[in-house]
């Protein structure tokens, strides 16, 4: 069958928005890069729409599936992109009406009722890990829509009534996916340029490599159990280096992200890589993620590391307050996360982050006054990732919040960890706004910012120097870019009329926040010690 896979901006607007730091804007989704390899290893013709990458407006869409004519449409989605999927979706239905459609990725799988019921241009959901799943679904409708309801891992509106299959048992040897099939994508496009490596015009073609998938810990914030089911699987380091070898020598990448939720979880993997690398001599700069205490307990590897070519790190501290990490089933201490970062700093690791999370439930206006100092105070060189909390749909921590009423909005295309969606149970999202940027502001103009980005050695550090407090400057400007936005809109609809794509993006966000705020009302008519899963999205 033929196959088209839409790799969707955060938004229509894409191209009023440049410089938006999602996956598939500054490098595809790895995720999507397996599907669209699964497919074509099982004799599927496929095709990719890398809206971002191949600069494609409505009408190079629109021509696209009319020469392509698909058998079968899908898109990938997180929360905060779910809308730009569902109105693709909606427009290749409009286009090709026989062609069925599929939805994937982390929100579909957390809410599949929620995105079935919301918009019926949907005919499937993948619940969970697709590559199995969706080649057995497109291999099943070939023999029609009935045959295909009988695929595991997958949900679907059936005359009204929704239905959600039995769940898929994982992949148990990531090896046996095989080699990612790279050339169905951009790779080597310019367009895909990762925005933490090096100035902008000294940036490589990046590109993102597996080489771990789960992880075992429960923290009640995070999709990873419901999602991998607290497995924790590697790909071969020898595979990994195969790949990394392919990407760098034959397509000129020399830059992106090593794809591991901890990458420092198993010693002996994590040394067994490092050996594969050294020896194979891999020209791969990468950020990659850690928690704090598995980097406590492996720190003499860091500058290992840091030889091979990471150039950032993402530590996910989430609070220096002990009360917020048992809350939340982190399982490590607020001491923990203060040396880890020391210890970052010694071994010459740029943190990214760490991301200290705003605006928990419990927190008050004192909370977050000593929360910003404590921060402060702790990274000296380095700026904090400040993302404010953002209960993920299916999580433990959205039931938790939504059955207390602390939810202000479901308007998922705000729900980009960039502004608070939930007041405390003591202020405001407001209050937890305006103290976020705070902080960030006073961060990057600190002299031991500026002074720690002088001396770092690189040159990315002495221009982030002065980019730092650029870029906080540029974050009071938000509101004049909002009103920049909104006129170069007007204009263009004064001369071409409006978007379609625009339109259908509106029609997906209005149905699915009204289903979302239902599906909210139901929760909170539950008990905390009730299952809230059906009762949610």
């Amino acid at each position: 069958m033929r196959v088209l896979l839409i790799e969707p901006p955060p938004n229509p607007n894409w191209m009023l928005y440049p410089h938006t730091p999602w996956v598939g804007v500054w490098m595809p989704n790895t995720g999507l890069i397996r599907i669209a390899s699964a497919l074509h290893k099982a004799g599927h013709q496929v095709k990719v729409a890398e809206v971002w990458a191949q600069k494609l407006s409505t009408e190079k869409l629109r021509r696209m599936i009319q020469q392509f004519q698909p058998d079968v449409v899908g898109a990938t989605a997180i929360t905060a992109t779910v809308y730009s999927a569902m109105s693709y979706l909606k427009f290749a239905k409009q286009v090709r009406p026989e062609a069925y459609t599929l939805i994937g990725g982390v929100h579909p799988t957390m809410a599949p009722k929620e995105v079935i019921s919301s918009i019926p241009e949907i005919d499937f959901a993948i619940v969970g890990e697709g590559e199995v799943t969706v080649v057995e679904l497109v291999g099943l409708l070939e023999k029609g829509r009935v045959a295909a309801r009988g695929a595991a891992g997958i949900a679907y509106d059936a005359d009204g009534q929704f239905v959600k299959n039995e769940a898929r048992p994982l992949v148990e040897n990531l090896d046996d996916l095989g080699m990612p099939e790279h050339q169905l994508f951009s790779i080597g496009s310019r367009r895909y340029r990762f925005p933490n490596v090096g100035p902008l015009w000294l940036r490589s073609p990046a590109w993102g490599v597996e080489y771990t998938r789960g992880c075992e810990f429960d923290c009640k914030f995070c999709v990873k159990p419901v999602l991998w089911r607290m497995t924790l699987r590697y790909r071969s380091e020898e595979q990994v280096c195969d790949e990394l070898e392919l990407i760098t020598r034959k397509y000129g990448v020399k830059s992106g992200q090593l794809f591991a939720n901890d990458i420092f979880a198993r010693r002996d993997r994590l040394e067994e890589l490092i050996i594969q690398m050294e020896k194979r001599r891999i020209n791969y700069r990468f950020v990659t993620f850690g928690r704090a205490d598995t980097v406590m307990e492996n720190k003499d590897l860091l500058p290992r590391l840091v030889k091979l070519g990471l150039v950032m790190f993402w530590i996910g501290v989430e609070s220096l307050e002990q009360d917020v990490l048992d809350h939340i089933s982190k399982k490590t201490t607020a001491r923990i996360n203060k040396e880890v970062l020391k210890v970052a700093e010694e071994a010459g690791v740029p943190v990214l982050g760490p991301f200290y999370m705003m605006g928990f439930p419990e927190h008050d206006l004192k909370a977050m006054q000593s929360m910003r100092k404590e921060a402060l105070e702790a990274i000296p060189r380095f700026s904090p990732g400040l993302p404010a909390f953002t209960p993920t749909p299916g999580t433990p921590l959205y039931y938790e919040v939504a059955r207390k009423g602390l939810i202000e909005h479901y308007d998922y295309s705000k729900w980009d960890v960039g502004g608070a969606v939930i007041r405390t149970e003591h202020i405001s999202s407001d209050v937890v706004n305006r103290e976020s940027r705070k902080l960030g502001m006073r961060a990057v103009f600190r002299p031991s910012f500026v002074w720690g980005q002088l001396t770092s050695g690189t040159l990315h550090g002495f221009l982030q120097a002065f980019m730092g407090p650029a870029v906080a400057l540029n974050m009071v400007s938000k509101r004049l870019s909002r009103v920049k936005n909104f006129l170069v809109k007007m204009v263009r609809s004064w001369f071409k009329g409006p978007d379609q794509l625009e339109m259908l993006y509106e029609e997906a966000r209005q149905s699915t926040m009204v289903y979302a705020e239902e599906a909210s009302k139901r929760v909170q008519a539950t008990e905390p010690n009730e299952e809230a899963t059906s009762q949610a999205p």
